[in-house]
């Protein structure tokens, strides 16, 4: 059977009515007791703190929205503020349209299967010279594909006509034919071309004295009132009907005014034919300033 509970008197529930609100206020108390201790401590640690540390920090907040708010202008400004317009590129002065250096004729002499080959090309531009210019010479055969072939680079002047030779080309099949192809690399205006005053003298072509090689002598004279560093001479040489016998070029250096220089050329493989006329053609590349020795006293430098 089932325990019968035991019924409090009056007297006793009145007891624990009152024991009940009796813990209910120690917690109470409690709590307050325990809120009060924790705002001690926070007073307690804000009085610790000096008051040039509250200053310090009063500073940095104050510096930290400066910063914030002009930082803030600045973008304003910026985003504002009108981009510039992108300024126009310079403009390089070029040669005038059209301009071309023309290939008046190309001629090749054969040795067993070596080839001497010459170019004849003319600028007629009064203002306008190439001091870069490229060029390769082909030697074709009887299809007129290319058997072989030589590159290098040159110059001209305004108003100028002139040679270009390479020498010594070697293929293994037979060509028939040479033709140049020209590159302008780099053109440059020279209004003022002066008369450089360079002329060839005495020049003859001869047998050495075992008559295995062909040699020509001359002279050349700067009567002009420059100094040149070198003058490069091309040699022609032709028959009496005005073949092309063969082909040569050298150098004077250090060629100063009022000089007269010797020069000779040589070729191992002589003509077979007679020589009846040698032709020297003296160069000198204006457009390179290192073309020019300074001297003093004697002499002018090349205005451009």
């Amino acid at each position: 059977m089932p325990k019968e509970e035991k019924k409090l008197t009056p007297e006793e529930e009145r007891e624990a009515r009152l024991a009940l609100k009796k813990a209910k206020i120690e917690a109470e108390i409690k709590r307050k007791i325990e809120i009060e201790r924790r705002r001690e401590r926070i007073l307690g640690t804000l009085a610790r703190i000096k008051k040039k540390d509250l200053i310090k920090v009063g500073i940095g907040v104050i510096v930290l929205i400066v910063v914030i708010i002009g930082g803030c202008s600045i973008a304003k400004l910026i985003r504002s503020k009108p981009v510039p317009p992108t300024p126009p590129p310079v403009e390089v002065e070029k040669p005038p349209e059209g301009f071309e250096i023309q290939v008046e004729e190309v001629q090749m002499i054969s040795t067993n299967k070596e080839y001497d080959v010459i170019a004849r090309i003319k600028n007629t531009d009064p203002n306008w010279g190439v001091s870069k210019l490229g060029y390769t010479f082909q030697l074709l055969d009887a299809q007129e594909n290319v058997i072989e072939q030589r590159s290098g680079t040159t110059f001209i002047l305004p108003l100028s006509r002139r040679s270009v030779i390479e020498i010594g080309i070697e293929a293994d099949e037979e060509a028939q034919k040479a033709t140049l192809e020209l590159e302008l690399k780099e053109a440059q205006k020279l209004t003022h071309v002066p008369d450089l005053g360079i002329s060839t003298h005495s020049v003859i072509y001869n047998l050495t004295e075992a008559r295995t090689k062909g040699k020509v002598t001359g002279s050349v004279l700067n009567k002009g009132p420059y100094s040149f560093e070198r003058v490069y001479l091309n040699i022609v040489l032709y028959s009496r009907e005005g073949k092309i016998l063969g082909l040569n070029h050298t150098y004077v250096g250090d060629f100063l005014t009022g000089q007269e220089r010797y020069f000779s050329a040589i070729w191992t493989k002589p003509p077979l034919e007679w020589v009846d006329r040698v032709e020297v053609e003296p160069l000198v590349d204006l457009f390179k300033s290192t073309a020019f020795i300074k001297e003093y006293g004697v002499g002018e430098p090349l205005e451009y």
